[in-house]
């Protein structure tokens, strides 16, 4: 008898380890499937098995790869709104890669709004984005201010920048 309660009790524990699995993993197959597609840029079936994951699944993380597909396609007005909701949902990254979404639009103002927000959220690629924005919007002073902030934290394109600027502004003295 004593071993048939220990039996049920290893049953019971492992069903609650894979409960906890599950609560702590909780990605559905067709999120995993969406993602997969969309790492190999099969984006008419990854949307199909993304949609399904937030229509039937209710998986929220779907709205960040939704917009990343969307974005890919150059579909920005569905990358702006996939990103919003994952922004409302707490995906920091979502921030810098929706001021990429107004950047290659040539909506600055939102753009360097969302990168600061970015920034002010923890997201290191956000500096050297802002950087850049600056950079092609000829806000040298800006950009030189953001690409050294980039570089502190080690981002070596954000020096690779510094060294480009340093050498144009020699060609201008010489």
């Amino acid at each position: 008898k004593p071993q048939g309660v220990y039996l049920k009790m290893k049953k019971y524990i492992v069903i609650l380890n894979l409960a906890f699995f599950f609560i702590l993993f909780p990605n559905s197959k067709s999120l995993d499937k969406g993602i997969e597609l969309a790492d190999k840029e099969n984006y008419k079936a990854a949307e199909v098995y993304l949609l399904k994951a937030l229509n039937e699944d209710k998986e929220k993380d779907a709205h960040f790869y939704l917009a990343l597909i969307y974005g890919d396609q150059k579909k920005y007005d569905l990358a702006e709104e996939h990103y919003k909701k994952a922004i409302e949902n707490g995906s920091v990254s979502s921030l810098n890669n929706l001021a990429i979404v107004y950047s290659v639009q040539g909506k600055n103002d939102l753009a360097e709004e969302y990168y600061k927000k970015a920034i002010d959220s923890g997201v290191k690629d956000a500096i050297y984005n802002l950087a850049n924005l600056y950079y092609v919007s000829d806000k040298m002073d800006l950009a030189r201010t953001y690409y050294k902030k980039a570089a502190d934290k080690g981002d070596t394109q954000a020096v690779d920048m510094l060294k480009i600027m340093d050498m144009d502004i020699q060609k201008v003295f010489y």
